[in-house]
């Protein structure tokens, strides 16, 4: 399950006229196509379009498509312009997660990390944290949530603005779910 974060009238971080549901949606969708098409999985969106969906709703819909794990793609953004950098979320052991796949979903966030760091070594890697995130912690498979950039830092905004980037970053984050799964049993 891939989750396009945000969307509808939800436009998650905005700096002028960029917008992260827009960039995630676009990540996604190149991610979804990576991963059905290079790696041969049967990759599902929560979102098709620029809908608003509740957190509740995107964490339901991994249960009814039978989803094997989860990514949601999101951008950063921060008052501190400074502020930069690539950052992979994961569930805490703490009484919030409810998600039986603690340590899954942290071998599926460090793959993905890994993979990020490798192959986009210009946005700077702020590693894997643990973090309570609803659609992570609240999931029933292994999950994760990916930040790509802040959208408030303008190295970050130039890579999530260029298609090129974009299609990297997918690139990685498939390359990291399909080593995963590859080990994952």
């Amino acid at each position: 399950m891939i989750d396009a974060g945000h969307g509808g009238n939800d436009p998650g971080a905005v700096y002028g006229s960029v917008y992260e549901k827009v960039i995630a949606f676009d990540i996604a969708a190149r991610l979804a196509s990576t991963l059905s098409n290079t790696y041969g999985y049967n990759a599902r969106m929560t979102r098709s379009n620029d809908v608003y969906l509740s957190l509740a709703q995107r964490v339901e819909l991994t249960k009814s498509y039978k989803g094997s794990a989860f990514v949601s793609i999101h951008n950063n953004s921060s008052t501190n312009t400074s502020y930069h950098g690539h950052e992979v979320l994961v569930p805490t052991g703490e009484s919030y997660t409810t998600n039986p796949y603690i340590s899954a979903s942290r071998s599926l966030g460090a793959a993905i990390n890994r993979e990020l760091g490798v192959r986009i070594p210009t946005i700077r890697n702020r590693g894997v944290k643990y973090q309570n995130v609803y659609v992570v912690g609240k999931n029933s498979v292994p999950s994760t949530l990916v930040e790509y950039g802040f959208i408030s830092n303008s190295n970050d905004r130039s890579h999530l603005t260029s298609t090129t980037y974009r299609q990297r970053m997918a690139d990685a984050t498939a390359s990291g779910i399909h080593q995963f799964m590859s080990t994952y049993k």
